[in-house]
């Protein structure tokens, strides 16, 4: 846009020279007809040179009003422009959300198996006050780095429970993609939690159709899809931030803490953390009869 506005005020002022040259050259023509006796200027050689220097006037008077214009509406145009490029973003980071971060965080970013998103949680959490501009620089910054490093970071050589997502440490966002996230979660537009919530993916009922309820293996199968473990352990159990689970009945412990058994993996299930404080796996609430279901599922 610079350029053709550069471009339209070279050809005006170019216009405006051509007329004035013509102008003083057509004056000195006169001027020497006048000396060497030829007859005077008729009117319609006046009127012609008078049209010429108003047209040339008028061109100079638009493109000065197109410019005053321009400059007037400049901040305006700005201000739209990063309003589209701020709603852009906005629509790629909930596509991004709903793909990536839904499973455990929530679709609405509530929260499931990773915490909540509500940055006033956040930041009670860490005591922050976001009234400060040096606590949101801290909110902005946890939320980058974890998104690209994971947590526990990456760099610190522990197993992260959250994975590392940016790709400068092997993960699938771009820099702008983990910004764009961090924008959304940082706007907390409720029309945007809204779009990731009809986007992201819904309740998987178990291979073969309909769960027969009165088939325990069936129903944790079911159940370990649609409680949100397939995010840690695996579509196929094959494990990932979570424990590996395929085989499960020939591993000896469960979390290291318990000899494994019917009796102790239903305990494990129904608190993790009671039994092994400060582990990744979080209480999922589920009732006796779930527990049951998931434990048959798992040593089948």
């Amino acid at each position: 846009m610079e350029n053709l506005l550069v471009g339209i005020v070279f050809v005006a002022v170019l216009i405006f020279i051509a007329f004035l040259l013509v102008n003083i050259f057509t004056e000195e023509s006169a001027e020497k007809s006048a000396v060497l006796g030829r007859r005077p200027r008729r009117v319609g050689d006046i009127a012609g040179m008078n049209a010429k220097m108003y047209l040339s006037l008028g061109a100079f008077a638009f493109v000065f009003l197109f410019m005053g214009y321009y400059w007037l509406s400049e901040e305006q145009r700005r201000a739209d422009a990063a309003e589209y490029q701020i709603h852009r973003g906005e629509e790629r980071a909930i596509h991004s959300y709903a793909k990536n971060c839904a499973t455990c965080h929530g679709a609405s970013g509530q929260g499931i198996i990773g915490p909540s998103l509500d940055l006033n949680q956040i930041a009670e959490r860490h005591g922050w006050d976001l009234n400060t501009p040096t606590d949101q620089k801290a909110l902005d910054d946890f939320l980058r780095n974890t998104i690209v490093y994971g947590w526990p970071p990456v760099y610190r050589g522990d197993k992260p429970v959250m994975p590392n997502w940016g790709e400068r440490t092997g993960g699938p966002l771009s820099d702008e993609q983990v910004h764009e996230l961090v924008t959304m979660i940082k706007r907390n537009d409720p029309e945007s939690w809204q779009a990731a919530a009809q986007l992201a993916p819904t309740t998987e009922p178990a291979p073969g159709g309909p769960v027969d309820q009165s088939d325990p293996v069936a129903l944790g199968q079911s159940l370990y899809v649609s409680k949100g473990c397939t995010a840690c352990h695996g579509r196929n159990l094959e494990g990932g931030v979570g424990t590996n689970l395929q085989n499960y009945k020939s591993k000896q412990q469960i979390a290291g803490v318990l000899p494994l058994n019917e009796e102790n993996l239903q305990k494990w299930l129904a608190n993790p953390p009671a039994v092994k404080p400060g582990t990744a796996m979080p209480n999922l609430s589920l009732s006796e009869n779930e527990i049951k279901a998931l434990t048959a599922f798992l040593l089948k």
